[in-house]
This record gives C-alpha cells, sequence and structure tokens, in this order.
C-alpha cells in the first residue's frame, strides 16, 4: 500500500516539474535538449490527457464543466489569432493546447486525492523558494552572464517570475491549514516567505505578499464576527475596482500628476514609471489601436525609452494578451476572470473555512505589473478557486437538501 501512495506521489512529483521546471533553465547555455525534452513530455502528458477525457464516460462526466469549456475555447482563440496575423508556428499552436492539458491533469490529481495533490504542489513550491533564495545569496549576480539589473536570471528564473508561484503557495497553504489547527505555524511560514521575497527584490511580488498577509490578517482579527467579514470582502471588491480605474487612468490619460500618485510617489521614495511600466503600456495601447482585431502576433518588442533597450513582453498579462491575440481574446480572458472572481466571492462569503477570494483577486492585480496570465501557477490558482468554489456551492447545495428532507419527515410525523 505504502509503495503505490510512494509512486502516485512520484508521479505528481514529475508532472509538476515536467509543466513548472525551474525558470532558470531557458537561459542557461548548453540546456537546450532539456529544454526540449522538457517541451515533449508537456505535449505528451496533454495529448494522453485529452484523450483520456474524450474516451472515458466517467471523466467526461465529471470533468465537463465551465472552466474547462472556458480554458478552451480561450485557447483555440489564441490559434486562430495567431492565425489570422500571421504569427503562427507549430509549437506555439501546441503551448496553447498545453494550457487544456495541464487543467485536465490537474482536475484528475484533485478529484483523485486533492489533499495529496496540495502537499506535493507546497513541496516543490518549497524547495524552489529555498534554492532560489541560496541561488541570490551565492550568486547576486545571476546564473547566466551579460543578465545585468532586474534581469538578473536566479533558480526560479527573472526576479519577477516568483510573484505567481508565492500567491499559489500562500492559497495552498492556507487552505492546507485550515480545520488542521495549524494557525501557530502561519508566522513562521508566512516570515521565512517574506525573507526569500525581500531578497528576491520583486515589487509585484511583494506587493501581492502583502495584501494576502494584511487581509489574513484583519480576517484573523475579526474572528468569528460574519458580518464584518462580509465588510471585508465588500472592501476588498473595492480595493479591486479602484486599482482597475488608477490604471486605466494611468495608461490611457496618461495623467501622473494628480493627488494618488503624487501620494505614491512620497509614500515609497520612487517615480509613479512602475520601473519604466508606464511607457511601455502606453505603447501598448497604441499597439492594440493600431491592430485591435486579431492583434499583432507574438513577436512584438516594446522601445519606448530611445535609450535602445527593447523588452518583448508589456508587462501587463491584459495588454500582452490584447496587443499579442487582439481585443477579441483579450476581452475574453478578462470577463473569464471577473467570471471566476465573482464564483469565489459567491462561495466563500458564508464560509468559515476558506478565504479564496483574496487569491484569485491577487493575481488579477499581479496582472497589471506583469504579463504572467500565461503561466502554469496562474492557471492553477484560477482552476484551485473554482474547484474549491464548486465543492463550496455544491456542499450548501447537498446540505439544504438534507434540511429540507429533515423538515419534511418532521411535518410528516406531525
Amino acid at each position: 500500500m505504502s509503495l503505490k501512495l510512494n509512486i502516485s506521489k512520484l508521479y505528481i512529483y514529475l508532472t509538476l516539474l515536467i509543466f513548472l521546471p525551474p525558470g532558470c533553465l531557458q537561459y542557461i547555455q548548453n540546456m537546450e535538449f532539456l529544454n526540449k525534452t522538457l517541451a515533449m513530455l508537456r505535449y505528451l502528458w496533454t495529448a494522453w490527457a485529452i484523450l483520456d477525457y474524450i474516451l472515458n464516460k466517467e471523466r467526461k462526466r465529471k470533468f465537463s464543466n465551465l472552466f474547462l469549456a472556458g480554458i478552451t475555447t480561450l485557447s483555440f482563440l489564441m490559434i486562430l489569432s495567431m492565425k489570422m496575423n500571421g504569427t503562427i508556428y507549430f509549437t506555439g499552436a501546441l503551448s496553447c493546447v498545453n494550457n487544456i492539458g495541464w487543467i485536465l491533469v490537474n482536475m484528475k490529481l484533485y478529484d483523485k486525492d486533492r489533499e495529496k495533490l496540495f502537499t506535493c504542489y507546497l513541496h516543490l513550491l518549497c524547495s524552489y523558494f529555498i534554492l532560489n533564495f541560496l541561488v541570490q545569496i551565492i550568486f547576486s549576480q545571476g546564473l547566466v552572464k551579460n543578465h545585468i539589473g532586474d534581469n538578473r536570471v536566479f533558480f526560479i528564473g527573472l526576479k519577477n517570475s516568483m510573484t505567481t508561484y508565492s500567491i499559489l503557495f500562500l492559497f495552498l497553504y492556507v487552505i492546507m491549514a485550515a480545520g488542521k489547527k495549524q494557525k501557530k505555524h502561519f508566522i513562521g511560514v508566512f516570515l521565512l516567505l517574506d525573507i526569500a521575497i525581500l531578497v528576491n527584490g520583486s515589487s509585484a511580488t511583494l506587493l501581492t505578499a502583502v495584501i494576502i498577509q494584511a487581509y489574513l490578517l484583519f480576517e484573523y482579527i475579526l474572528g468569528q464576527n460574519s458580518a464584518a467579514k462580509k465588510m471585508l470582502i465588500h472592501a476588498l471588491q473595492i480595493f479591486g475596482v479602484a486599482a482597475v480605474i488608477f490604471f486605466f487612468y494611468y495608461v490611457v490619460v496618461g495623467n501622473q500628476n494628480f493627488i494618488f500618485t503624487n501620494f505614491i510617489s512620497m509614500t515609497f521614495g520612487k517615480g509613479i514609471s512602475f520601473s519604466g511600466r508606464g511607457s511601455v503600456w502606453q505603447l501598448a495601447v497604441s499597439y492594440i489601436m493600431k491592430y485591435p482585431v486579431w492583434g499583432q502576433g507574438n513577436d512584438v518588442a516594446y522601445a519606448p525609452w530611445g535609450n535602445g533597450a527593447i523588452v518583448y513582453s508589456a508587462h501587463n498579462a491584459y495588454l500582452d494578451f490584447a496587443v499579442k491575440y487582439g481585443l477579441l481574446v483579450g476581452v475574453f480572458y478578462v470577463c473569464f476572470l471577473l467570471w471566476v472572481i465573482k464564483r469565489a466571492i459567491s462561495a466563500s462569503r458564508d464560509s468559515k473555512k476558506l478565504n479564496i477570494p483574496i487569491f484569485v483577486i491577487t493575481v488579477s492585480i499581479a496582472f497589471m505589473f506583469e504579463a504572467s496570465a500565461g503561466f502554469y501557477t496562474s492557471w492553477a490558482v484560477l482552476l484551485f478557486t473554482y474547484l474549491l468554489s464548486k465543492s463550496q456551492t455544491g456542499e450548501r447545495i447537498e446540505e439544504n437538501a438534507v434540511n429540507k428532507k429533515s423538515s419534511k419527515k418532521i411535518i410528516q410525523n406531525v
């Protein structure tokens, strides 16, 4: 029995390593064979997951849901956009299909043993954080020569790559600790993660960690006060809307001198250009206006500063989708994300166990500063948010049904 359990864990670890290999591998020389091997394994895992879903009636019955339909639609819309804008290539299309495979693999493992899956995730992510921390301490200039400043490469990859990894880790840790009376370990785990985040030096990672931990602290202080918790959820929604309005005003209007931006500049002691992202964002908007329907394609370069420096990402997931694949894909993705957020808020509003809205909302905020929407860690946060929301909703429906049956029996007995 123990042998079977060990084999099943090894399979989960292998699956996670195939889809979530150390980010440094794509930058280090002489790793081309390993990267191609991992890519081939992802294609094989995806093909098997899709075939298993199509041929297995029980699997199809269990996993047919709006989330899978949304991911499938989004993936094929991305492929269609690449075809229409003339930048499609075979492995690029396969990478889009990999998103479907990643979701199906996780749904299967989740359905089989959620606790075991989450435990394997936590072990892998924890080891990544430790190795990334050690690499940053020992190799402060990074693992790759000529990659300096913000482009330094560490174990997980570039410094901003850690953002969605840390959100996923906090999400799963909180879910696993709920109901197990392990809250006394929260401070220690969060403190160690915060040290790794501070050493990492990513403002986006630090911001998301602060938002999540501040929310959890307030939730803990409020205790069993359900009315106050509802107010906290509403405050979180207002914060998200305010962030969107601010971003829209900043990018579209381009005004960097109104009261809120001045306040941020004074508070953090740095300009409101978000490390030069503002110029990239405004250039991305001009690209969207030029190619609104199908986008400009994958080969997009940004050189907004006039100093010869070029970046290949808009440093914003929403703009990145719209620039590369057009407004059709961009709007669809935003609607899909809002749908997941709505489900999370609806499902956890009366729950005393789960705090899932904060994690998906924080991911949506992180997307404003990094083009990480296509990361497998991001898809994992959205998927587990959906599945946990679904289970909570299902539990309440089942509980209501039981209550109705019991009430009917009482009436009959009377």
